[in-house]
């Protein structure tokens, strides 16, 4: 069974950005990864990332495939 609740290292990991970036975020809402703060604790409830990632757009251009 998946744990629903992330600390820091295994959100990073799950999202495939650095330590760094998440404590970033935190400060700066730049990104606006969504995390819960319980006291001292800051977690990252999978449901909430997975809805984040959703959100994404990329962006992506095919090299070499041109118009006929």
């Amino acid at each position: 069974m998946d744990k629903r609740y992330l600390r820091t290292p295994e959100a990073a990991t799950y999202l495939r950005l650095s330590e760094a970036t998440l404590n970033k975020d935190r400060w700066s809402r730049l990104l606006g990864i969504p995390f819960i703060k319980a006291g001292r604790a800051i977690l990252y409830d999978r449901d909430d990332l997975d809805s984040w990632l959703g959100k994404l757009k990329v962006n992506t251009v095919e090299v070499g495939s041109r118009d006929a």
